[in-house]
């Protein structure tokens, strides 16, 4: 928030930043309740008073998120301008995400890629959609990315909206975090090493669309990368890379086993300062990638199966080799992986079938991911309104937000609502009829 501030104020780029006061308290390093999950959220005085000098841990990011989350600093202040920023991240992030789904809805294959779409969406990932944080549009970008990238591999007559469209996806999500460059290269190497079409047809047909979309994505590209390395950040503990080989395999090795299990279970939900776990979130996360993964890969080309397998390799494997080269371990949390994580589910249901099988997958997601919100959303209300310590202090709340917990609960289920009935929209009955189509005999007449 206090970067978001500062850039809409003049300060871009600044590791130093000079904010109000009440942004400094609300974006303190380690806040008075956090890692301490029986402390209520009422500890945290935030108060109106001079400007402050702060040190800013997201001088290496770009400004664009916060160019486009801190507008409502302009004519918002105090309180209601940390809310207004919350509330310009929720709808950014809903913008986005629409904008991919959308994309993705001319196709009859559709259901099966947003089920893979899907099984992002997790309780971190609607977190991360209400609080300020990059993570958010870097997860709606590269959904965009990964739908837009299907379809412009898809057929060699895609139009200039889907490549241009393309570019500018890539160029948003490059330019949201210092490692967003590589997830946008890896999304799209992935959607067209899957693509059953040729690349010199693709580049004999679509050749002059395909070159300008690649010449503005690389300008992106390098753009982001000349300013993370212009702004390196001081908050990343670094240390010296192993001294031999044999050491570094041994350090992957072990940080594959062990850190792995830890990195899936913060991208299914442990929310908050990674204090509050949401059991229920790990279990649907589970269950749903598994019933996808089962019915969506058998269906898949031999050749997108290879893809998709790699590209888990990736997601699994570069977060270990960071860790192990470079970092001390501490810096990398598995919300940075959910990208990829979407861009897995994307790709894999695009070449999937949208048969009756599907669809069914395509309900128990739905299911799971409401009733994993809501289980989430009391867990959050638990914990910052009366901690998590189990005692008598059940007795009243002791932290309530603007409004009423009462007035956020009905917002949640409306959103809910809206979201499900937007999907049934979205999933038709067309769906039911290219279903039919599908299955008719090679053989088979057209009726006269």
């Amino acid at each position: 928030m206090a970067t978001a501030y500062a850039t809409y104020h003049g300060q871009v780029g600044h590791s130093d930043i000079i904010v109000p006061s009440m942004f400094a308290s609300a974006a303190a390093e380690a806040p008075c309740f956090a890692l301490n999950p029986s402390a209520t959220a009422d500890c945290l005085v935030i108060a109106a008073g001079p400007d402050v000098e702060v040190a800013s841990q997201f001088s290496s990011y770009s400004p664009l998120y916060y160019m486009l989350v801190g507008w409502p600093t302009l004519f918002l202040h105090g309180e209601y301008a940390l809310y207004g920023m919350r509330a310009a991240n929720s709808l950014l992030f809903a913008l986005v995400l629409t904008a991919a789904i959308m994309i993705l809805h001319p196709r009859g294959r559709k259901s099966a890629a947003l089920c893979g779409m899907l099984v992002s969406l997790t309780p971190m990932a609607l977190f991360l959609s209400g609080v300020v944080n990059a993570s958010a549009l870097e997860l709606s970008s590269a959904c965009l990315v990964a739908s837009l990238a299907v379809r412009a591999f898809q057929t060699t007559r895609a139009s200039w909206v889907i490549w241009s469209g393309l570019a500018g996806s890539v160029a948003l999500l490059s330019l949201t975090r210092p490692l967003s460059p590589l997830w946008a290269g890896a999304i799209v190497a992935a959607a067209l090493l899957s693509s059953p079409i040729r690349v010199r047809d693709l580049l004999r047909d679509a050749g002059g669309r395909a070159a300008v979309a690649a010449g503005l994505s690389m300008t992106a590209v390098a753009a982001a990368v000349a300013w993370a390395l212009a702004h390196p950040t001081q908050f990343i503990v670094t240390q010296p890379p192993p001294a031999s080989l044999q050491d570094a395999v041994v350090i992957f090795v072990k940080r594959l086993l062990l850190d792995t299990p830890t990195m899936i279970t913060q991208m299914a939900g442990v929310l908050g300062w990674l204090d509050t776990p949401v059991g229920w979130a790990l279990v649907a996360f589970l269950v749903g990638l598994g019933a996808f993964g089962i019915v969506a890969f058998p269906q898949a080309s031999g050749r997108a199966r290879l893809v998709v397998l790699g590209l888990t390799l990736f997601t699994v494997c570069v977060p270990i080799a960071l860790t192990t080269a470079l970092w001390s371990g501490t810096g990398w949390q598995g919300r940075y992986s959910l990208p990829l994580v979407a861009a897995i589910g994307v790709v894999l249901g695009w070449h999937a079938t949208a048969d009756r099988r599907m669809r069914r997958v395509f309900v128990v997601l739905a299911v799971l991911m409401v009733t994993a919100a809501v289980v989430a959303f009391a867990v959050q209300f638990v914990r910052y309104a009366f901690g998590l310590n189990l005692d008598d202090s059940w007795s009243k709340v002791a932290w309530t937000p603007p409004g009423s917990w009462a007035l956020w609960s009905a917002t949640l289920g409306v959103g809910l609502l809206a979201f499900v009935i937007g999907l049934r929209l979205v999933v038709g009955p067309h769906d039911r009829i290219r279903e039919r189509r599908s299955f008719r005999p090679l053989n088979a007449q057209s009726p006269a």
